[in-house]
């Protein structure tokens, strides 16, 4: 089984949170869906014909598409793959896109799960996020969503925002709950660089929440989702039992996907290659026939390396039976040394042959992952 992913790269505007690459101009948006089109059809022998099990359009803002440009990508993902075996397709979404006349245009497509930036219900913290809805768009857009018949929907939470107390976590989350969501992906605020929130931090204008508060306001979550029957199974994510995201898991189990539209990342097991990040020179080389990816060849240590980094974030953790099958017994020792220390201060526990963070590990889950890398 594999995966496709769509990068849409469209933004009415950019949130000042984001560092995902995207752009607000769209002089050169029917060209950019020409060529991503193109792509899928250049490089629909990347997975070995291995069956197609789900397709995610990302971004940027995919809900920015019309009717005919989802008919150009789909009519080529038909026209390259058998979809016959996909099991789960989603379309992020902004709230404000989610009228009742576009929710009409989705359901003319094969979606059957809807990924919606809820984000928070605060309204004063939505417009220090530079989203274009208020916290009644999304209410009305999931109801339509509902009416519409869809089942599936998750919701994106982002917590630890600068003056964020707990009430008002607490309001988000029964604001986020009413809307009876199978799937939450709970994100504490970060400063990337190169966004217009960092910038604010650097000059003075805002202040990070305080960590013991983001530590509780993460175990909040975990619990306040727990007892609501919406269970974590990855360290950001949650969902009803059955309704777990199947693309995103694949990610964290290395089953391959193919990565098409400017910046999209791709991965067959054995590399990974990723597209160029400026739109011109990608719209360039998809004209010229070529994909202009770049290609890095994963030794032993890297493919370990990549098993430690996407299974420690997951519920269950790591499979030390499969490490040592897998990598061999040398990086299975030196994955268990490496980890002695953070299991003597329960920030992992060894159950069952699964080695996988505690909740106190979760917030020092970077060190941890770092420290059981292979280092050259």
């Amino acid at each position: 089984m594999a995966g496709i992913y769509i990068h849409i790269p469209f933004c009415k505007q950019k949130c000042s949170y984001c560092d995902f690459f995207s752009t607000a101009n769209l002089n050169l948006r029917d060209k950019i869906i020409q060529a991503i089109a193109k792509e899928i059809s250049l490089r629909k022998d990347y997975l070995l014909h291995q069956d197609i099990k789900t397709i995610y359009f990302g971004g940027g803002t995919p809900s920015l598409l019309n009717e005919e440009e989802f008919s150009i990508l789909f009519n080529e993902l038909y026209a390259s793959f058998d979809l016959s075996h996909v099991q789960e397709i989603t379309i992020e979404a902004n709230p404000d896109d989610l009228d009742q006349n576009y929710i009409q245009i989705l359901r003319h497509f094969p979606f059957n799960r809807l990924s919606v930036g809820f984000q928070t219900s605060n309204d004063k913290t939505l417009k220090l996020f530079m989203r274009r809805n208020i916290s009644e768009d999304t209410i009305y857009a999931i109801r339509n969503c509902r009416e519409a018949g869809y089942e599936n929907i998750s919701l994106d939470l982002i917590y630890g925002w600068p003056d964020e107390q707990m009430d008002d976590l607490m309001k988000d989350l029964d604001v986020l709950l009413s809307l009876n969501p199978q799937h939450v992906s709970a994100y504490h605020l970060t400063y990337e660089e190169k966004t217009s929130l960092y910038n604010k931090v650097k000059r003075g204008l805002l202040s990070p929440v305080d960590e013991n508060l983001s530590v509780a306001f993460y175990h909040t979550i975990v619990e306040r989702l727990k007892a609501e029957g919406i269970i974590q199974y990855e360290i950001s994510n949650f969902a009803i039992p059955g309704f777990e995201s199947k693309h995103n898991s694949s990610y964290w189990q290395s089953i391959p996907y193919l990565g098409v539209g400017p910046s999209a990342h791709s991965f067959n097991l054995n590399s990974r290659s990723w597209n160029p990040n400026d739109i011109n020179s990608y719209i360039k080389k998809i004209d010229d026939g070529e994909v202009g990816t770049i290609t890095e060849i994963l030794n032993s240590r890297e493919k370990y390396n990549d098993f430690i980094l996407t299974r420690l974030r997951t519920v269950q953790g790591i499979n030390l039976h499969e490490l040592k099958n897998v990598h061999g017994s040398i990086l299975y020792n030196y994955c268990l040394s490496m980890a002695s220390p953070h299991l003597q201060q329960g920030r992992i526990v060894l159950e069952k042959d699964y080695l996988r963070l505690t909740q106190n590990g979760v917030f020092l889950s970077d060190s941890i992952i770092s420290d059981l890398l292979s280092i050259d």
